[in-house]
C-alpha cells in the first residue's frame, strides 16, 4: 500500500500545522532520537515551526510507521465533528465499519453527503486517506481535485 502522506503531500504541512502545539509539547520531548537526529542539540525554543514541520514531513514521507500513528491519531481528534460524520454514515453501511473492505460508488456517495456542506473539501479528502476510508480509486480523484 502507498505511504498515506505520500497521497497528501501537498498538505502534509496543513495537517501538522493542525497539530502544532501536540508536536511541541509532547511528541517532540518524547522523542530523543527523533529529536537529536533532526535538531542536534539546540534548544526546542530555538526552532522554527517550519523546521519542525520540514523534519516531521521527511520522516513521514519515509514511512516511519510510529509516527504516522501518532500524527493521524492527533489530527483526527482534533477533527472529531469530521470522524462522527464519517462513523455514522459508515456505521449505516456496516455496524463494525473497520471491517468494511470496499465501498461502492453508491456507498461512498452516501458517505460523502453533507460532508461538502459541513466542512472544506481539503479536511474531507485528508481524513479518507487518512483514515484508510475505502473507497474507489475514481472516488478518492474526484475528491482530491476537489480539495
Amino acid at each position: 500500500m502507498k505511504n498515506q502522506f505520500e497521497s497528501i503531500q501537498p498538505w502534509i504541512a496543513q495537517v501538522l500545522n493542525a497539530i502544532k502545539k501536540d508536536i511541541k509539547t509532547e511528541h517532540l520531548g518524547s522523542d530523543p532520537v527523533f529529536y537529536k537526529v533532526n535538531f542536534g542539540n539546540r534548544p526546542q525554543n530555538r526552532l522554527t515551526s517550519e523546521e519542525i514541520f520540514t523534519a516531521y514531513e521527511k520522516e513521514l514521507l519515509k514511512g516511519n510507521e510510529d509516527l504516522s500513528e501518532w500524527v493521524v491519531n492527533r489530527w483526527v481528534f482534533k477533527n472529531g465533528d469530521l470522524y462522527r460524520h464519517f462513523a455514522e454514515r459508515l456505521s449505516a453501511i456496516h455496524p463494525d465499519f473497520d471491517q468494511i473492505q470496499n465501498l461502492t460508488e453508491e456507498q461512498s456517495h452516501e458517505v460523502l453527503k453533507g460532508a461538502d456542506l459541513a466542512f472544506d473539501a481539503v479536511s474531507v479528502f485528508l481524513f479518507s486517506v487518512l483514515n484508510g476510508v475505502v473507497f474507489p480509486e475514481t472516488v478518492v480523484k474526484k475528491t482530491r481535485e476537489s480539495s
